[in-house]
């Protein structure tokens, strides 16, 4: 699939130690929610997901104001809400690595990969910023001082440091390299052993240009100040007629090399196969729990349904997905 959007080679890490990260990852498209779905209906990131999950109260007000200054003064930026977070040169991912003690084991060379990323917006910004004033939890939300996150939004670099840029993308990113595609296959092997046919198939579908079985977060408002976070598997493409087509790709690809195809696990889709159960990683919250009024909340993050197909994650695990084999008769 070609696009008119630049590309550029950038690196991230990518915590495959969760499922919904080892998912992408071995399907091997990354996708930001400014470019998956629709106009009305957007996934939220993982970054925002994780806050919302952990309870992190004030890293969440924190973020919510600066994508309020990030609309109200720089709308031609890309959201930090929405987009991605890469490095665009090796040497300045691995200084990430600092944060691995409070952020994360995960920042940690061997899960730092390499992504061609076509984006349809950039932004370039220095994280010192954010270390500075958005990740300490010593350090409130003044309303009355956000003249940080105007310097933020202007690309200014942090006084006394040497700076460390990051990007804000919004676009889409093919993984490259093996390693750890397939160790985070093993961990959805592991975790969903009954959903690795639909799991293979969205990586085929990848190569066809194809959402088929992309895995989001979205964030839906239930009550005037409660919301949910689920999550969905893009289904749009689960028809006969892409399944004709996979299966004609799938053969051609194994004439070729038939090592590229995992026919273990696409033999799964013969029989029964299930969806993965992530109902434990869905999230219930009312905005009171941040101080955040509803109304900021929607503006700067609620996707409204539109009536796209996906398949819900937080049904009763077990229940069985439609497409069959792509060879199946």
């Amino acid at each position: 699939m070609t696009s008119t959007y630049p590309s550029q080679t950038f690196f991230l890490y990518l915590n495959i130690d969760v499922f919904p990260a080892a998912w992408a990852a071995y399907r091997g498209m990354l996708i930001t929610p400014a470019n998956y779905g629709t106009q009305s209906f957007r996934p939220i990131s993982y970054w925002p997901y994780n806050l919302l999950r952990t309870k992190r109260t004030l890293r969440f007000q924190k973020e919510i104001e600066l994508e309020q200054i990030r609309r109200k003064f720089y709308s031609d930026h890309v959201s930090r809400l929405h987009g991605i977070y890469l490095w665009g040169d090796e040497p300045s991912a691995k200084r990430g690595e600092r944060w691995r003690g409070t952020e994360g084991n995960h920042f940690h060379a061997d899960y730092l990969v390499e992504v061609g990323f076509t984006y349809s917006g950039l932004t370039k910004a220095d994280t010192n910023w954010i270390d500075a004033y958005l990740l300490p939890d010593n350090v409130p939300l003044d309303r009355n001082c956000l003249d940080w996150m105007h310097s933020y939004w202007r690309g200014e670099a942090y006084p006394q440091a040497e700076p460390l840029w990051e990007y804000v993308a919004q676009g889409r990113g093919v993984v490259y390299g093996t390693t750890l595609r397939m160790q985070a296959y093993q961990k959805v092997k592991a975790l969903a052993p009954e959903s690795l046919g639909q799991l293979e198939l969205g990586r085929v579908a990848v190569e066809m240009g194809s959402d088929l079985y992309h895995l989001a977060p979205f964030i839906r408002q239930f009550s005037p100040t409660s919301f949910t976070v689920d999550f969905a598997l893009d289904a749009r493409d689960q028809n006969d007629q892409f399944m004709e087509k996979a299966g004609h790709q799938i053969k051609q690809i194994m004439e070729k090399d038939r090592t590229h195809i995992n026919l273990e696990a696409l033999d799964l889709l013969r029989g029964d196969t299930k969806r993965p159960d992530l109902r434990g990683m869905g999230v219930v919250f009312d905005c009171s729990e941040f101080s955040v009024d509803a109304g900021t909340l929607i503006e700067s993050m609620v996707s409204t349904h539109d009536g796209s197909t996906c398949s819900g994650l937080t049904e009763a695990s077990g229940d069985k997905l439609g497409p069959k084999h792509p060879d199946a008769p």
